[in-house]
């Protein structure tokens, strides 16, 4: 093996190396187990001991009084939203009494297929 061909298996190894492992394990790593703890639990006590204590409301220097809505109402109720609307949507059944029905496999007696099924 030359020189140059470990010098390439070397660096090859340490790509490989990092590439399993991309936070690596030295002082100046990230502990992201320790991140992800800790933001965690940031995020939950949050959560816990701030519901239901909203903060008070106060005018600032973007306070508006006047409330201007985006558009107006005339070109909301002009657009035509798009709705989904499922691929049976339009079925129409042959008679009202009709609220279900069967699919059948293929099978005579269902005991008796079981048996088929298991002796093979």
């Amino acid at each position: 093996m030359t020189s140059i061909q470990f010098v390439l298996y070397m660096g090859w190894l340490k790509v490989a190396e990092a590439l399993l492992n991309p936070w690596g394990l030295d002082d100046d790593d990230f502990e992201t187990n320790m991140l992800i703890d800790r933001n965690l639990a940031m995020g939950l006590k949050i959560v816990d001991d701030g519901y239901g204590k909203t903060p008070e409301l106060r005018k600032d220097a973007f306070w508006d009084d006047q409330w201007v809505p985006l558009y107006s109402e005339e070109s909301a109720w002009e657009k035509k939203y798009k709705h989904h609307e499922g691929s049976l949507s339009q079925m129409k059944l042959v008679s009202p009494d009709i609220g279900s029905f069967r699919i059948t496999l293929g099978i005579k007696d269902p005991l008796t297929a079981a048996l088929r099924t298991i002796r093979k």
